[in-house]
């Protein structure tokens, strides 16, 4: 069936976006290579020829990878990264209970894995992109490869992005059962002819258009120029962002081919400094090797083998001829000091400048950065302000649209059943099945409150410490505050499914009436040299020595 004038112009809108988006694989490339620390083919072939050290040093990995850790470590160290509050009395009921589905559905998926690969991809690439569906029966986070997605070229921000196109490739079988599945509004037979069995393994080329319908967004599906199916979805599946902010060119020349989706990169920020290190540590190479295996000026008086000048010592060399200090030299080796000099500054202070991290980050032991396990912690976790930069902004632009929709497919698709088994209750304080109003609550997303598990204890330990110097015994609200943090602190320590708490929480037992017991009073005085409350103390005080 031949497609119709709008369906025309929007597969024609994704062959566009993919040319525009072309413009970028060179960049692209060249990021991947400094990444593997590889040099281009032209750039090895002329190394070749000079027969001179020729090594790339990791540098960019290593930091990117040492910014990744930082990231893993801030976010998923602790858990559930998503933390749901309320604002009003009215919503905390259903917050709670939110709450208890999305760590469900977390624990199910474990996206932290894509989530991490998204934010190398950000840091390397210039943009992170995962999608989050339902699948069947479970939510489904995956990362997206940079290249599969076009964007709107023309938006002039990534909040402005008005249509996307994505490619991504199907085995024949695959789609013969979306087909059968009414997923694929196609006919078998209008899409693989007479013979649909001979094309079982052959791998289609599928494209997909989705642009912003009002609050919804709208999608169509191709494959070889025929429409394969047409939805709308609630929200954007996909989520993208960037961790590092990439500015529009001034020059008029450049804006041509800039896309304000995409973000900077490590690798455009340290590029320089890498091919500096790159120099200076190979032409220190070459210096030592020139101190090993010299190189001789010989003159023409003499008659030797060069070769033999490069045997080792307690060899004998034959020659003829006279040897002065005039035909027979050793060639002056240059001094190391000025490039060790240079190849301190351009680690210690240029890199650490153009990347936020330090040498502690690094493994570094010198004087200067020895601490106690617990400073070095906290500097890990904080890090520097740059990287702590690139983590809120990667967190704005990607993961907390992430967590939006996670959290939105979570309550959407949850059963009843589900959710009664999780709580042990009966009631639906988030909406029976089908007929939740998933854009009513008054709940916000926070999205990696937590910057590292120890950081957040030693936070809580400094708190609760403050209170217990001027405690009040009989301020009941102090007590609960109390209470609470204590929770915090053992879950952080020993996991949420540790059961101490519960072990120095008092059973509490039914109130006894007059003249049931003769023997018993009313009142009965506690039981003396027991109190509850200083048991949880002493589990404080014991957590922030440990």
């Amino acid at each position: 069936m031949a497609l119709s004038k709008s369906e025309e112009q929007d597969y024609k809108l994704i062959g566009d976006a993919f040319a525009r988006q072309s413009r970028y694989h060179a960049k692209w490339l060249r990021n991947d290579r400094y990444y593997h620390a590889r040099y281009s083919e032209k750039q090895w072939n002329k190394l070749k020829k000079t027969k001179r050290s020729k090594l790339f040093i990791p540098v960019i990995r290593n930091i990117i990878n040492i910014t990744k850790s930082i990231f893993t470590t801030s976010f998923f160290s602790a858990g559930c990264p998503i933390e749901i509050t309320y604002i009003g009395d009215s919503d905390k009921d259903k917050a709670n209970v939110a709450t208890t589905v999305v760590k469900y559905w977390y624990d199910k998926d474990k996206p932290y894995k894509k989530l991490a690969r998204s934010f190398w991809s950000a840091l390397t690439m210039g943009l992170g992109i995962v999608i989050s569906y339902w699948d069947n029966d479970r939510i489904r986070t995956q990362d997206i490869f940079i290249k599969d997605i076009a964007f709107d070229y023309e938006a002039t921000d990534i909040d402005d992005v008005q249509y996307l196109a994505y490619r991504f490739y199907e085995s024949g079988n695959t789609i013969m059962d979306k087909i059968d599945r009414k997923f694929y509004k196609i006919k078998k037979k209008d899409f693989f002819g007479n013979n649909p069995e001979e094309k079982f393994s052959k791998r289609y080329k599928i494209e997909e258009l989705i642009k912003r319908k009002g609050k919804k967004w709208s999608c169509r599906t191709f494959c070889d120029g025929k429409l394969m199916r047409e939805t709308v979805f609630e929200r954007n599946p996909f989520q993208y962002g960037y961790a590092i902010d990439e500015y529009k060119y001034q020059d008029i020349d450049l804006q041509k081919d800039q896309i304000l989706v995409y973000g900077g990169t490590l690798v455009w920020m340290l590029k320089e400094i890498q091919d500096e290190i790159n120099i200076k540590r190979n032409q220190k190479n070459d210096i030592q090797e020139e101190k090993i295996n010299p190189t001789y000026f010989v003159g023409d008086g003499i008659k030797l083998n060069p070769f033999d000048l490069k045997k080792g010592p307690g060899s004998a060399i034959k020659f003829s001829g006279k040897i002065t200090g005039d035909n027979f030299q050793q060639r002056q080796t240059p001094s190391e000091v000025s490039l060790d000099n240079d190849l301190a500054v351009l680690t210690k202070q240029d890199l650490e400048d153009s990347s936020g991290v330090n040498g502690i980050m690094r493994g570094g032991t010198s004087a200067s950065d020895r601490r106690s396990a617990a400073s070095l912690s906290i500097i890990n976790a904080n890090s520097s302000p740059r990287i702590e930069d690139m983590i809120l902004l990667i967190s704005d632009t990607l993961f907390h649209h992430w967590a939006k929709n996670f959290v939105y497919l979570a309550i959407k698709h949850t059963t009843d059943d589900l959710i009664h088994k999780l709580t042990e209750r009966n009631d639906f304080p988030l909406g029976k099945y089908g007929k939740r109003e998933l854009d009513d609550f008054n709940l916000s997303i926070k999205f990696g409150s937590s910057i590292n598990k120890d950081a957040k204890i030693n936070d809580l330990l400094s708190i609760v410490q403050m209170f217990l110097q001027n405690r009040d015994p009989n301020n009941l609200d102090e007590t609960r505050f109390i209470n609470e943090v204590t929770k915090q602190i053992v879950t952080l320590k020993l996991g949420e499914n540790t059961k101490l708490f519960d072990m120095l929480s008092p059973t509490p037992q039914p109130p006894t009436n007059p003249g049931e017991n003769p023997n018993e009073s009313a009142e009965k005085p506690a039981e003396e040299g027991i109190d509850p409350q200083e048991e949880r103390e002493k589990m404080l005080l014991a957590a922030g020595s440990a």
